[in-house]
């Protein structure tokens, strides 16, 4: 039997990377501030933590899928938060999507306690953390990230090791989701000046996926959402998108670096936001644009329309 580990925040992408650990072998302790996500893996032998202290053993390793800085930072630092039961040795292992600067922070003080604080990001959806076929980018403490090994195997395809600046995993990830982003915010454009001209989008948005130019999970997951305007599988919602492109925006801010595109696929998530449609898949934004230059409202079927702004 492997070690026994904790896992805390059940989630679209939590529930299915602790299952794969449950699958691998591992005893797994679960804790979410939502009870109810704890039952699916309670079922397949998954032990319930009802405090968050109840999550962490001393000298083991706790994983962390949780949606923003601020909760991560609570899991960690608050009461009963990991870094006060970790102890010696102890590893916290975060998947999280969160800024550089609380990774860095994070680290630093797990190493004035002789714990470790890895990043491991995830790169892939709900469907591939099922499938075990992730890709992670992991980055800290030499001897965190050799302890972990084992657990990333039973996640990922592709592990990338990006050496021992425990920030890097995170700079790396918020770079890739710009790109997804962009591609969204391109997709859109296009398929608008296609519609504009009289032309039906959903066929060229399908055609995209048949140039070997354009093959891949993003056109063609996206692209189908976009072409048919259905935003409603949200495995990525607009409010987790919006904090990502807030957390590039800040990123380069931080080292001077003008992005327009990202300020503009910011726009365009907020207006989705203010046009209450948060709940749908961010990839909604692509359906901000035409109405965005005109300056029209933008409103969800049955929903408050919102003034679109750039």
């Amino acid at each position: 039997m492997k070690q026994s580990i904790g896992f805390v925040g059940l989630g679209q992408m939590g529930q299915p990377i602790a299952l794969n650990l449950l699958r691998a072998g591992f005893e797994l302790r679960v804790f979410d501030v939502r009870e109810e996500r704890l039952a699916p893996l309670v079922a397949q032998g998954a032990q319930p933590a009802q405090r968050l202290e109840d999550v962490t053993e001393p000298g083991g390793i706790v994983l962390t899928m949780v949606p923003d800085d601020r909760t991560l930072l609570q899991v960690a630092l608050g009461e009963g938060g990991i870094l006060q039961r970790i102890g010696q040795d102890g590893i916290h292992l975060s998947l999280s999507t969160v800024s550089p600067e609380v990774a860095a922070q994070l680290a630093k003080l797990y190493e004035h306690q002789g714990s470790y604080y890895v990043s491991a990001t995830v790169l892939g959806r709900p469907e591939v953390a099922e499938a075990g076929q992730l890709t992670l980018f992991v980055s800290g403490h030499p001897t965190g990230r050799t302890f972990v090994q084992p657990v990333l195997q039973a996640l990922a395809k592709n592990t990338y090791d990006l050496g021992e600046r425990v920030e890097l995993a995170n700079v790396f990830k918020l770079g890739y989701n710009f790109l997804i982003a962009a591609a969204i915010e391109a997709m859109g454009e296009a398929a608008a000046l296609v519609e504009r001209c009289g032309a039906n989008r959903a066929r060229f948005l399908r055609m995209l996926v048949e140039f070997p130019l354009f093959k891949g999970t993003v056109y063609q997951g996206y692209g189908h959402m976009i072409g048919d305007r259905d935003y409603s599988d949200a495995r990525f919602p607009v409010a987790m998108g919006l904090k990502d492109v807030e957390l590039v925006l800040h990123a380069a801010e931080r080292v001077d670096l003008p992005l327009p595109y990202a300020g503009i696929v910011h726009g365009h998530l907020l207006a989705a936001q203010a046009a209450g449609r948060s709940h749908e898949d961010w990839s909604v934004l692509a359906d901000l644009v035409a109405q965005a230059e005109a300056g029209e409202a933008v409103s969800a079927p049955g929903g408050r329309p919102g003034q679109a702004s750039r």
